[in-house]
């Protein structure tokens, strides 16, 4: 079956505007409004031939949707602040923060939008001509909220093409789809219920119900995220549509720079060409250690901000740059003394261990990501090792009812259960035995019944008080 070329936007297009309506259906005008003047100030910047007009033209564009963040997502941490500090002068301030509501999604689709005019300004990607699918690239809905961000010259182009109905893509689509809602619904909510409770008061506890709370956390949100992330990339290919992919492994990174090349991959691909590339291309000293160090504390700066306006996702990133940095100076130093205890001699071990220490390092910087405050952050991690014997892991349990209990321990099972399915499926020999003894190689009955059976897992053990993705928020 095939759609008409007209037809093709028209339905998506529908699609999007419903569903970002369906949060709050005010705030499709900010969308709008940031289409209409990406849409205008591309093609200006396209038949412009002059420098300086061009320049112009990409500076409208990026300060309406810088501003339109500045105004949703950060006036009120700034106001908040600078309030704070005339109080401290004893000075009167009159202004008030704004009761607006953050559009949702609005880091996701402004840094979409910017991402296409400066690839029209460089050339990199032609200026679209047809505002609707323009349109459609901005609010494509399987990723409009939560990622992943897409690049013009990756997505355009596939909304350009006449659908085809093609039952394996389709097929394909509605397994990670279905991957997807397993990630989110049985592993991420159910374990949840611990992190919720303690996190949600962190100074009622000490010792392991804070540890706990924050591995337990690690899990939550790379299975919501990527879960999301499923969701969108499967809803995409059932119409047709490849998007990128988001995730890669990131616990198993042997550097925390290695780490952003697999967690959140679209947004660190982002700020890699958009910000650090250009900071690194311009001023003096460039290509330095010192130079890439400061490039590197300000862009993971940038990336903490982006994630919230609050003090503790600036520490969240700034920690990430910190380490990034101190890995840079302290290279040569590690090099040695790796080569002295005869590390390379047994990989593997090194290797794990690598990823033991990063692991543990980005654990850290969940607890600023996860605390309401930096305070609250300090709390946690100053009181997390207090009281640590047998009797607190045998008391851990009564932190929650018979209910909770069980619906954590199917989060954590589900969660083992999905890292040896995916070890299982990377693994070529692995992934030929495991179809062999199961049956999918000889007919397709066995495959519907272990799809049908994730689905019962899905209704029967997720969670009864699904959450938003926790995404969503930025």
């Amino acid at each position: 079956m095939r759609l008409r070329r007209g037809a093709v936007w028209l339905p998506r297009r529908g699609a999007s505007c419903y569903f970002y309506m369906a949060f709050v259906p005010k705030y499709i005008l900010v969308l709008v409004f940031l289409i209409i003047t990406d849409y205008f100030a591309a093609i200006a910047i396209e038949n412009s031939k002059n420098q300086k007009s061009r320049m112009r033209f990409l500076l409208v564009s990026l300060v309406f949707n810088v501003g339109t963040l500045a105004v949703f997502k950060y006036f009120n941490f700034f106001n908040s602040n600078l309030a704070e500090v005339f109080k401290l002068l004893d000075l009167h301030y009159p202004v008030a923060n704004l009761s607006w509501l953050l559009p949702i999604g609005l880091s996701f689709h402004t840094f979409q939008s910017m991402a296409y005019t400066i690839d029209v300004y460089y050339g990199n990607a032609r200026a679209e001509r047809h505002l609707g699918y323009f349109a459609l690239y901005v609010m494509y809905y399987p990723q409009l909220v939560a990622g992943p961000i897409e690049r013009p010259g990756e997505l355009l182009p596939q909304l350009h093409k006449k659908a085809d109905f093609d039952p394996v893509q389709v097929s394909a689509g509605l397994k990670r789809m279905l991957l997807g809602f397993f990630k989110k619904v049985v592993i991420a909510d159910n374990v949840s219920i611990l992190v919720n409770l303690v996190y949600g008061d962190p100074r009622a506890h000490t010792g392991l119900p804070l540890i706990a709370a924050t591995y337990f956390f690690a899990i939550q949100i790379f299975c919501d995220f990527s879960g999301y992330s499923d969701i969108a990339l499967g809803a995409a290919q059932v119409m047709g549509v490849r998007l990128s992919e988001n995730f890669n492994r990131p616990y198993l990174s042997r550097s925390v720079a290695e780490f952003w090349t697999r967690w959140h991959m679209s947004l660190s691909r982002w700020l890699r060409d958009y910000l650090y590339l250009p900071l690194s291309l311009s001023g003096r000293n460039r290509g330095t250690l010192f130079a890439n160090s400061w490039k590197t504390m300000a862009v993971f700066l940038i990336c903490g901000l982006w994630h919230g306006a609050n003090w503790n996702f600036i520490a969240f990133g700034g920690l990430h740059g910190f380490y990034i940095t101190t890995s840079l100076w302290t290279k040569r130093v590690r090099k040695k003394t790796g080569d002295r205890l005869g590390l390379k001699r047994i990989p593997m071990l090194h290797g794990a261990f690598k990823s033991f220490v990063v692991f543990h390092l980005v654990l850290i910087t969940w607890v600023f990501f996860r605390s309401a405050s930096l305070s609250q952050a300090f709390y946690i991690l100053k009181h997390c090792l207090d009281g640590l014997s047998i009797d607190a892991f045998r008391h851990l349990p009564e932190l929650v009812g018979e209910y909770e209990r069980k619906s954590i321990l199917v989060g954590l099972l589900s969660g083992c259960a999905l890292l040896c399915f995916q070890t299982i499926t990377d693994t070529p020999h692995l992934k030929a035995r495991f179809s062999a003894a199961l049956g999918f190689n000889q007919s397709f009955v066995p495959r519907w019944i272990f799809l049908y059976g994730v689905m019962l897992v899905i209704m029967w053990w997720g969670s009864g008080d699904t959450g938003e993705f926790i995404y969503f928020q930025f």
